[in-house]
């Protein structure tokens, strides 16, 4: 996916060599909603908690109100909106780290015994790309993905930065963001659709006809009523 660059410790600025920032496996199993398991996950990721930040340096991602989720589920249920439920894969190593100052280029350890260098030490990584941890990499994921529904005609809601909207000769889609977990509604499958195969020019993503994936919530559908748990 071109994340990294391993280098040399020596090859590391001799100013940044205080920040190497360590990393470590997250190991975690993923559930069905009957309790019975869906999937093991393993990923390498950093430890943000350790990583030297200016006071003024703002590194965030916009969460969707609670507000909009619930007119999202209310404009669905009274106009029996088509919705669905999106995951992209790695969400945040598809957003590239751009660094114009070297100060602000980021080097990471990978646990001992996972890739080591000639001396048995911990192999080092320039990142390329917004590893899982790090500070900045919700914020680096937001922005990559605002501007690539812009450039696609969605306009981007001023009462909320996680909600998009389109509307075409064919009817209105809504999109909702909440860091890494998506939501979409629409007046009609071909507008889901079309936005889909959009995303997966850029990103590579898996569909889900409930929203178990948006925030934990199992959505059914009786007699144009939603009902959410």
């Amino acid at each position: 996916l071109g994340c990294y660059e391993r280098i040399l410790r020596a090859d590391v600025p001799s100013t940044q060599r205080h920040s190497i920032i360590p990393t470590k496996m997250d190991l975690k199993t993923k559930f069905f909603a009957n309790g019975e398991i869906n999937k093991l996950k393993a990923r390498l990721v950093v430890l943000g908690m350790l990583e030297k930040h200016s006071a003024d340096e703002q590194n965030y991602s916009p969460t969707a109100d609670a507000r909009t989720v619930n007119l999202i589920f209310s404009l669905a249920a009274q106009h029996n909106l088509f919705i669905k439920g999106i995951d992209i894969f790695g969400a945040f190593i598809t957003a590239d780290i751009k660094s114009d100052k070297p100060e602000d280029d980021v080097y990471v350890s990978l646990p001992k015994g996972l890739d080591d260098d000639e001396s048995g030490q911990p192999a080092i990584w320039k990142l390329k790309r917004a590893l899982y941890g790090l500070r900045r990499s919700p914020k680096l994921f937001y922005t990559q993905l605002r501007e690539y529904l812009l450039l696609q005609g969605y306009t981007n809601s001023p009462l909320d930065n996680c909600l998009f909207h389109k509307i075409t000769a064919t009817g209105k889609i809504f999109f909702c963001t909440h860091v890494d977990d998506f939501a979409i509604a629409a007046s009609s499958p071909e507008l889901i659709e079309e936005l889909c195969s959009k995303l997966k020019e850029k990103y590579i993503i898996t569909e889900s006809d409930s929203l178990e994936s948006f925030l934990g919530v199992h959505m059914e559908r009786h007699d144009g009523c939603l009902y959410l748990s």
